[in-house]
């Protein structure tokens, strides 16, 4: 089970994180992140669909070290990955559904 952290707590891994495919918005709501994934247009249009109607995805920060995550309820439930940190100490991506992906921006 995830741990409820406040949202000062969680504002560290909020913010922007970038694929090749796909935009994920983390924002800190409840002691939870919320994922919102956009899919990029152009690979919208390579797999022949207009839009992608994604629901957001909460992720909770599970304890001990590390910076892992599970999801504790809807259709991904059950799913678990982690945040990186560079060299000091700032997160700078997250594994998401078995790909990385990268902070391009910080909401803080």
């Amino acid at each position: 089970m995830p741990v409820r952290l406040g949202d000062d707590a969680l504002a560290e891994y909020a913010g922007r994180y970038e694929t090749i495919a796909a935009i994920a918005d983390l924002t800190a709501a409840d002691g939870l992140l919320i994922i919102d994934v956009t899919i990029r247009p152009e690979v919208l249009e390579q797999l022949g669909e207009q839009e992608a109607d994604e629901p957001p995805i909460p992720i909770g920060i599970l304890a001990g070290d590390g910076d892992r995550y599970i999801v504790p309820d809807g259709p991904a439930k059950g799913m678990k990955g982690y945040f990186t940190r560079d060299d000091s100490g700032e997160i700078n991506g997250i594994h998401l559904g078995g790909r990385y992906a990268e902070r391009v921006s910080v909401d803080r």
